[in-house]
């Protein structure tokens, strides 16, 4: 594969990404506005929405993705598997949180409402907990104690799996 030139900060970061998962996305991402594109206005007036309300609100959460997915692939593994951690770690607490101040949204008590939006901790913990499995199957390179680092994996996977469900 042909290199790109290392003197530009654009280039250096290009040479560290997968360019077939990069190019993946980006198929993933014109696919998804062109399927809100079409499909969403006559839901939005449907339910009395205004016509692109769907359209803008995908391009927005899009922006907000597109800039955390080029942030995270600026930093480097130490730094991503720590984050990871704390944010598992974190998303477990409000998962826990959600027992007791959940708002009730369609039948299930899944939400922790945060003004006008609620948020649902089980959603945004798959992230952390991909990189954090990641992270524990890669200590039997790493580490003569796989066995009691695949048992805790064991145990996070049917932990994450009983809260999830």
């Amino acid at each position: 594969m042909q290199k790109i030139k290392r003197g530009s900060f654009f280039g250096a970061w290009l040479n560290t990404v997968d360019r077939a998962l990069l190019a993946a996305v980006i198929i993933v991402i014109f696919f998804s506005i062109i399927m809100v594109t079409t499909a969403s206005p006559a839901v939005a007036e449907r339910i009395g929405l205004p016509q692109f309300y769907f359209i803008k609100r995908q391009l927005v959460y899009l922006a907000l993705g597109m800039f955390i997915m080029l942030t995270i692939s600026f930093c480097n593994v130490e730094m991503i598997k720590k984050f990871s951690l704390l944010g598992f770690i974190g998303f477990v607490i409000l998962m826990l949180a959600v027992l007791f101040i959940g708002e009730e949204i369609k039948g299930a008590r899944r939400w922790i409402s945060l003004g006008p939006m609620a948020i649902q901790p089980s959603e945004f913990i798959k992230p952390f907990f991909a990189v954090l499995t990641a992270t524990i199957l890669t200590q039997k390179f790493i580490d003569s104690k796989f066995s009691y680092c695949f048992f805790c994996y064991i145990w996070i996977c049917c932990w994450v799996d009983c809260f999830t469900a």
